[in-house]
C-alpha cells in the first residue's frame, strides 16, 4: 500500500505522512472505557475507542492499604477525568504516584488532572521521558493543538462525503472509526490554551521498587523500543505486567520516535518477565504471551532485513523495497483496509525509516 500524503496535524502527532488514514479503524463510538479487575486491588481502565489516529491510553490502578498508584494518564483532561470518576467509584484512597510509561502525550496530558486532585502526588518516569516532555514533546503538543480545527474539519468532511481518504465508499467499520476520531479531536479541545505539562518529580534510569505491605511494584527500564524511555510495571505477586506502548494492539506503534533495531531485544527481555496477565498501552488484556511473540517476530524481521540492506549499501528508498513484511502484515491486519493502513503507517513507513537511520548511524 502506498503512503498517503496528509495534512500537517497528522505529522505533528509523530505518525508520519500517512497517519491521517489511521483515523479509520474499527470501533464503536459509544463507550470510552471498560473497567476490568485483574487481581485483588489491581484494576484496569481499558479504552474502547478504535485503534487509529486519535487514540487514548489504558490505565491501571494499584489499590493499596492506604494509597493508590496509577499507571499512565490519558491524552486530554476530559478522558482522564472519566477514568478518575470510575476510580473514585471504587475507592476514595488518595493517589500517591502516577507512573508514566513514556513521554507521548496520550499517556501524560492527564497528569494535570491527578496533580489538581492530589497535590502531593509524585509523577514517576524515565529520565529521558522527562527531557522529552520538557522539550520536544511540549512543542509537538503546541503544534498539534494549533491544528485541531483542521483535524475536526477533515473527519467531518469524510463523514459527510461518505468516503475513505482514497475516495472509496466507507464501510461500517470505517464510518464508526471516523466518528470516534472526531469525538477524540473534540476531547483534545479540553486541553487549555498555553497548557503546561506536569513533569515527572521522580525519575529513574533502570529500576524503582515500591513496596506496599506484601505488594511489590517493580518499575523497570528494559531498553529502547517504542521510545528511548519506555518503562514497564510488574506486580510479581499478582503476575500482572503493564507494558505501556512496548505492546500495542492491533498493530505495534513503530513511529518516528522509536528504536526499531533495539525493539526486538527489549521485547526478548520483556518476554522473560514471568507474567500471566499483560496489559498493553492500547488494546485488550492478554492472558498469554502469543501476541507478544508475534510483535517480537515482526520487529526481529524488520531489524534483520534493514541491517542487511544497509550492509549492501542500499539507500533508504531501496531499503523500503527490499524489506518485505507482507506475510507478517497479513497476520496483523488480515483483509482489513483499516489495519493494513495502520501497518503501513507505523511499520513499513516510519518504522523502516527509523531502522534505516539507526543502521546507518551504527556503521
Amino acid at each position: 500500500m502506498s503512503t498517503l500524503a496528509g495534512p500537517r496535524w497528522a505529522v505533528l502527532l509523530g505518525l508520519g505522512s500517512a497517519a491521517l488514514s489511521l483515523a479509520l479503524a474499527e470501533s464503536s463510538t459509544a463507550a470510552h472505557i471498560r473497567v476490568e479487575t485483574l487481581a485483588p486491588g489491581i484494576v484496569a481502565f481499558l479504552r474502547t475507542e478504535p485503534p487509529g489516529l486519535a487514540f487514548d491510553s489504558n490505565s491501571v490502578a494499584i489499590i493499596n492499604d492506604d494509597d493508590l498508584i496509577v499507571v499512565d494518564a490519558q491524552s486530554s483532561p476530559d478522558s482522564t477525568r472519566e477514568v478518575l470518576t470510575a476510580l473514585r467509584a471504587i475507592t476514595s484512597k488518595p493517589v500517591s504516584y502516577v507512573i508514566n510509561t513514556h513521554a507521548h502525550f496520550d499517556h501524560t496530558i492527564g497528569n494535570r488532572v491527578y496533580k489538581e486532585a492530589f497535590p502531593h502526588a509524585d509523577f514517576v518516569a524515565h529520565e529521558r521521558t522527562r527531557d522529552d516532555i520538557l522539550h520536544a514533546g511540549r512543542e509537538r503538543l503546541r503544534q498539534m493543538l494549533a491544528h485541531l480545527p483542521e483535524m475536526k474539519t477533515f473527519f467531518t468532511g469524510l463523514l459527510q462525503k461518505g468516503q475513505w481518504v482514497d475516495g472509496s465508499p466507507l464501510n461500517e467499520e470505517e464510518r464508526a472509526s471516523i466518528s470516534s476520531d472526531r469525538m477524540m479531536a473534540e476531547r483534545y479541545e479540553s486541553i487549555p490554551s498555553g497548557f503546561d505539562p506536569v513533569l515527572p518529580t521522580v525519575t529513574i534510569e533502570q529500576r524503582l521498587v515500591l513496596r506496599r505491605g506484601a505488594r511489590t511494584i517493580d518499575v523497570r527500564f528494559l531498553g529502547r523500543a517504542h521510545t528511548d524511555g519506555d518503562l514497564i510495571v510488574f506486580l510479581p505477586e499478582e503476575g500482572v505486567l503493564i507494558t505501556g506502548d512496548l505492546i500495542v494492539w492491533p498493530v505495534p506503534l513503530v513511529g518516528s520516535t522509536s528504536f526499531p533495531l533495539d525493539y526486538a531485544t527489549t521485547l526478548d527481555a520483556l518476554g522473560k518477565v514471568r507474567a500471566s496477565i499483560i496489559v498493553p498501552g492500547h488494546g485488550p488484556v492478554f492472558r498469554d504471551d502469543a501476541y507478544l511473540k508475534q510483535v517480537s517476530e515482526l520487529l526481529t524481521s524488520l531489524a534483520s532485513q534493514t541491517r542487511a540492506a544497509v550492509g549492501r549499501g542500499e539507500p533508504l528508498e531501496q531499503v523500503r523495497k527490499s524489506v518485505n513484511l507482507d506475510t507478517l502484515r497479513d497476520r496483523f491486519a488480515g483483509d482489513s483496509l483499516v489495519r493494513r493502513t495502520l501497518f503501513s503507517t507505523y511499520v513499513s513507513g516510519p518504522g523502516i525509516q527509523r531502522a534505516y537511520e539507526q543502521a546507518v548511524e551504527a556503521q
